[in-house]
């Protein structure tokens, strides 16, 4: 299942993107700003799996203290501390974090 903002779904074109790219990022976070949590649009498909993956594939690594972690962090502030030691043992697994 997957739940996209109101001004994603509408602007699907302007939602693509690399959010370490700073034009693209505060693009992507202006679209999320648009509608209330109530207005998201939840898809629900099956999909046939044809191929399966290990590890971060051709994903770029992104620092940890990236803004798109740190806004993650951030915008949870009642479990920030677990939010924090998540992405830091996720990191230290995979010695890299991927979004």
């Amino acid at each position: 299942m997957l739940a996209f903002s109101k001004g994603h779904w509408e602007n699907p074109e302007e939602a693509h993107g690399d959010k370490r790219v700073k034009e693209d990022f505060q693009r992507w976070r202006r679209l999320a700003a648009i509608g209330g949590q109530a207005e998201r649009y939840m898809l629900s498909e099956q999909a046939k799996i044809v191929e399966n993956f290990k590890g971060k594939g051709k994903l770029e690594p992104i620092e940890e203290d990236a803004v798109t972690l740190r806004a993650l962090v951030e915008s949870l502030p009642n479990s920030t501390s677990v939010m924090e030691s998540d992405i830091r043992a996720n990191r230290d697994i995979n010695n890299d974090c991927y979004i």
